[in-house]
């Protein structure tokens, strides 16, 4: 069995670290793939619930190293068996492991089967929430015996706080969307970032100054931002401008 002492102590203040640098689901992705490697686990996925407009929670994949048709098919099986597996883990905050020596609930036998198929045989889930109350699962599988207390601890603690950024990203993400720059801000919020005034800028884009500074204000205010500086980090750090 892997030790988690040999395989977590050396390097969970680097991990903790790693965790402040996420910006982004693909950081988010990088860092689930390089924790499940070092603990022996092939696959991961974090999922997150969230609420419909009558109430009901639905789940939503945030990320996987599954390939697409290992997560149709295991979607298919889960809905032809009517499988009661993930409301159970929803509505658990306890870890739960399960391998060829742990039966699953009835009727999630043919999900197994699709995971078998991808190297898994045996599987971590980890309940996971954010600050603001979010509920979610992070996955690990792969071919490797079940996880000691320990293990599973430190592997629970890092996984809440992934969970946590990645509901940041896609909440800003999401509110970036929804109030989407014009061209004009867009071209404002650029030449800003470039160190340009908003009298150089208004020459460059042929517009009065007056205007510049209107489309300047609407992007803090769509961002959330404080103040043009805040705006240009945040509009890079979300790939709305280069």
């Amino acid at each position: 069995m892997i030790s988690a002492t040999r395989a977590v102590l050396p390097t969970s203040t680097s991990i903790l670290d790693d965790l402040d640098l996420i910006r982004s689901l693909g950081d988010a992705h990088d860092f689930l793939r390089s924790l499940a490697r070092e603990h022996g686990f092939a696959h991961h996925a974090a999922l997150r619930f969230a609420p419909e407009p009558e109430g009901r929670p639905t789940r939503q994949l945030a990320i996987t190293s599954f390939p697409r048709d290992v997560v149709q098919a295991y979607e298919r099986a889960m809905l032809a068996s009517g499988s009661r597996a993930m409301a159970s883990a929803r509505a658990s905050a306890r870890p739960f492991v399960w391998n060829r020596h742990v039966p699953l609930p009835r009727g999630d036998d043919l999900a197994r089967a699709v995971l078998a198929s991808a190297g898994v045989t045996m599987g971590l889930t980890l309940p996971v929430a954010g600050r603001d109350g979010d509920r979610g699962l992070v996955m690990l599988g792969g071919d490797r015996p079940a996880p000691e207390l320990e293990e599973t601890a430190l592997l629970s603690l890092f996984a809440n706080g992934l969970f946590d950024r990645i509901v940041s990203i896609q909440n800003e993400e999401r509110y970036t969307h929804d109030f989407r720059l014009t061209l004009r801000e867009r071209q404002c919020l650029m030449w800003t970032s470039a160190g340009k005034t908003a009298p150089e800028i208004a020459e460059i884009l042929d517009l009065s100054e007056h205007m510049v500074e209107h489309h300047i204000a609407a992007c803090i205010d769509k961002l959330g931002a404080v103040n043009r500086t805040q705006a240009v980090a945040k509009a890079i750090r979300l790939r709305v401008i280069d």
